[in-house]
């Protein structure tokens, strides 16, 4: 009755279930020849796939390789300048230099204990000193003195989550990618005035780039390589890359042999220089900081960041986390912005309404060339346009409050997927303190779209982007077989990277021809219709090669759409974000041909919740509590479209299956 009521005042309504993956759904329309409706949720979750699946392709490749080459380089150049220096200071220097080489090389193997095994092949002298550190990587647990550095170190952020868990090669390079992001060396000291004790280091670190080489190519060169492609994949870095250093500091400043490391008239000249280097918007209390592979600021995390304790809040009423509303309201969504203010009451926190609605103008104010600087940028503009209205869809159902909601849910299930894409390379803010050969004769079902053809279009552009980008750098495969394909999606399997961005990017154009058809009420041809029929069988081909692109077939049906990302660190807990399974949507348009039509669709389930620092949740953990049924409430809000409780599952049977032979 409630859902009847829904669909009778507002034309739709959600109802919580509990399909793995939205091609499940949509094959099942298919085949009980339902009317279909395609959700706005379901593009951002194969743009997902693709950018997480392209992501994963240059990191297994060139970027391990890369990162695994200048970690042994510098290792080895820092036993070189250890043995070469003759002062206590600079030993001391290129001894922890070394060790903090040595411990990276260490995080090349797949356990704690290959890696305790080839620690003995170390000096006996150094094995203490590395052994601590190591064991704390692999524990994860929170932070903890690290006994390289001998300063705090938050281990969680070692836990092996989002697209690396479960890949040896990729947990591998999570680790070192991750210690190299972690262990940065300060310009200031607490106080942000003087300089900090890091200096001897830091001259040490642009010693060893001056020297250190593989391959012919220097270190610096090796890491600067990688820097380009991220800066376009996620964004640029606003700390100090150790790839930089030798330009910031002019040859004037880098030590001219390994004793000068020690020399305080230099130490004081690199100081002066470092210190005009702009103060970070992410983690602004640190200051100006020097790392061997910094992680990327982005606006989102600068949204975060400029709301939280000691910008928000006193320390009576500290603000220690934000939420992801926090970022839909800076992006441009009133409704967002509503409910922050009016019904979570966040201004209670000093100064929140005043920084929020700053932040709103200066986003507003961003030229249109700033959305399109990098690839998570026009992501997160697609937010924008939908905020925004851009579309201005004329459907009954968009114009209740309810709807806006639901959209609202929509970004911030893709703005999850995408923080988990990128969760290796996006700078964390901090507070302070099957085919069954059937013939259809019959006039194939209606189906609709999300009236959205502006995000359509974007959504396209950028996978245009994205393979362009990584293909003339080298990062993708060149191979020509099927890449022109017209065939129905069923060959998908064997196609290239070309043939997939191509594939991927035809029907994101099919979704926008549709959605401009709808607009001006055009009919649309029965091709188009087939098509649109077929959407399950091509979105399920596109799912299982954007998995599993290596054709692992025997893992693909374990996998689903659920997953979970820590976006923020606050004290001693963090933020995380959650998609769980997908949720039905019944939208209800007409008349057509004189009747109404009841269409079904799915959307993501979104999540919002604390864990200590020292449970950063995995995809498998989260994926765990969801089959036992050991969920965090939905967000109130959405109660304004969504009728119903969460399901109970089974864990037996509603655990995605492996696929049969």
């Amino acid at each position: 009755n409630e859902m009847i009521l829904a669909l009778a005042k507002q034309s739709f309504v959600a109802i919580p279930d509990k399909w793995s993956e939205f091609f499940i759904l949509y094959e099942n329309n298919r085949y009980k020849w339902f009317e279909s409706y395609i959700t706005i949720d379901t593009a951002y979750q194969l743009f997902h796939l693709y950018y997480d699946c392209v992501l994963k392709a240059i990191e297994k490749g060139k970027f391990r390789t890369a990162v695994f080459q200048a970690c042994d380089a510098l290792a080895r150049e820092a036993e070189t300048q250890l043995k070469a220096a003759t002062k206590p200071e600079s030993k001391k220097v290129f001894q922890t230099l070394a060790d903090l080489f040595a411990l990276a090389r260490l995080l090349e193997e797949s356990s704690l204990e290959k890696a305790k095994a080839s620690l003995l092949k170390l000096p006996k002298d150094q094995q203490p000193r590395i052994v601590a550190d190591l064991e704390e990587v692999f524990a994860a647990t929170g932070p903890k003195q690290s006994a390289i550095l001998g300063r705090t170190v938050d281990f969680s952020q070692f836990k092996v989550r989002g697209h690396y868990e479960g890949n040896p090669l990729l947990e591998s390079y999570f680790r070192i990618v991750m210690l190299f992001g972690q262990m940065p060396l300060q310009v200031f000291d607490g106080k942000l005035k003087n300089p900090s004790e890091d200096f001897p280091l830091i001259l040490g670190l642009a010693f060893l780039g001056k020297k250190a080489q593989a391959d012919k190519k220097s270190v610096v060169e090796i890491l600067s390589d990688l820097s380009s492609p991220l800066d376009f994949l996620v964004g640029e870095t606003e700390d100090i890359a150790f790839s930089r250093l030798p330009g910031l500091l002019g040859d004037d400043l880098i030590p001219a042999n390994p004793d000068d490391v020690a020399n305080p008239q230099l130490q004081k000249k690199a100081f002066e220089k470092l210190a005009l280097f702009p103060k970070p918007q992410v983690r602004p209390f640190t200051g100006p900081q020097i790392l061997v592979f910094p992680q990327r600021a982005t606006l989102d995390s600068v949204i975060m960041q400029r709301l939280v304790y000691k910008a928000i809040g006193t320390d009576a009423n500290p603000r220690m986390l934000p939420k992801l509303l926090d970022v839909m309201a800076g992006l441009g969504s009133d409704r967002a912005r509503d409910l922050l203010l009016n019904t979570l009451k966040e201004s209670r926190y000093e100064k929140y309404q005043s920084t929020l609605e700053s932040i709103i103008k200066e986003v507003a104010a961003l030229p249109e060339g700033e959305w399109n600087k990098n690839l998570y940028r026009g992501w997160l503009a697609s937010f924008r346009d939908l905020f925004l209205n851009k579309d201005k869809p004329t459907e009954t159902f968009t114009k209740f409050p309810a709807w806006t909601d639901r959209i609202l849910n929509a970004t911030l299930g893709s703005l999850t997927t995408l923080r988990h894409d990128t969760l290796l390379y996006n700078k964390q803010g901090g507070a302070e303190a099957g085919e069954g050969g059937e013939t259809m004769t019959r006039v194939y079902p209606l189906t609709r779209v999300d009236p959205y053809p502006a995000v359509y279009g974007r959504l396209r552009g950028l996978v245009l982007e994205l393979y362009g980008r990584m293909k003339a750098r080298g990062f993708l495969k060149d191979k020509p077989e099927n890449e022109q394909s017209e065939e129905k999606f069923d060959p998908i399997l064997s196609l290239s990277d070309e043939g997939v961005a191509l594939k991927l990017a035809k029907l994101f154009e099919t979704l926008e021809t549709t959605a401009r058809k709808q607009e001006k009420e055009e009919a649309l041809t029965e091709e188009e219709r087939e098509k649109l029929f077929g959407i399950g069988r091509d979105l399920e081909h596109l799912t299982l090669v954007l998995y599993s692109p290596a054709q692992d077939f025997a893992t693909i049906f374990q996998e689903e759409l659920s997953l979970v990302a820590d976006v923020f660190t606050g004290d001693a807990t963090c933020l995380e974000a959650a998609i769980g399974r997908v949720f039905n949507i019944l939208v209800r348009q007409g008349p057509t041909n004189g009747l109404e039509t009841i269409y079904r669709s799915g959307i993501y389930s979104y999540f919002e919740f604390e864990s200590p620092l020292s449970k950063r949740l995995s995809d498998k953990e989260w994926r765990k509590r969801i089959l036992t049924n050991d969920l965090p409430p939905l967000p109130e809000w959405v109660r304004s479209y969504l009728v119903g409780e969460l399901p109970k599952l089974d864990p037996e049977h509603d655990a995605p299956q492996i696929m049969p032979e």
